[in-house]
């Protein structure tokens, strides 16, 4: 993951300074702390849960299963 195209830097400051007058972000700190714990949680469950249920059964018996 890199940085955003300038493209993209340039339309995204031009509709916020449009919006609010300003380029720097309308949100509180406390907002943009807790949208970037909500994002880390989500991704740290749909990653732990699928790779515990994965890991769960034994390997032997897995590789040994017959379907």
């Amino acid at each position: 993951m890199g940085l955003p195209p300038l493209k993209t830097l340039a339309v995204l400051s031009a509709f916020s300074v449009g919006m609010t007058g300003s380029a720097a972000p309308s949100i509180t700190h406390l907002v943009y702390v807790c949208v970037v714990a909500v994002a880390a949680l989500l991704a740290r469950t749909a990653t732990a849960l699928p790779g515990r249920a994965a890991l769960k059964p034994r390997p032997v018996t897995v590789a040994t299963a017959k379907e």
